[in-house]
């Protein structure tokens, strides 16, 4: 049985090239999220992925600065 606060990470690979920079962009502005958040927050990332989710999900254009920074 695997630890309460184990995750696992599912690797997806596309057979397109296109697809793979576009996979390859918004893990990047993820990532970057995240950061900014501990940065801000400090904490763990497991419990900030939920609200850069959000975040990038329902901006058109990406994360705003102002939602990574609170």
């Amino acid at each position: 049985m695997a630890p309460r606060n184990a995750h696992q990470a599912k690797i997806h690979h596309s057979g397109s090239p296109q697809a793979n920079g576009q996979v390859e962009v918004t893990n990047r502005v993820l990532v970057q999220g995240i950061k900014r958040r501990l940065e801000r927050v400090g904490g763990n990332w497991a419990e900030e992925l939920t609200s850069v989710l959000w975040a990038y999900r329902t901006t058109p254009e990406g994360l705003p600065e102002k939602v990574l920074s609170h």
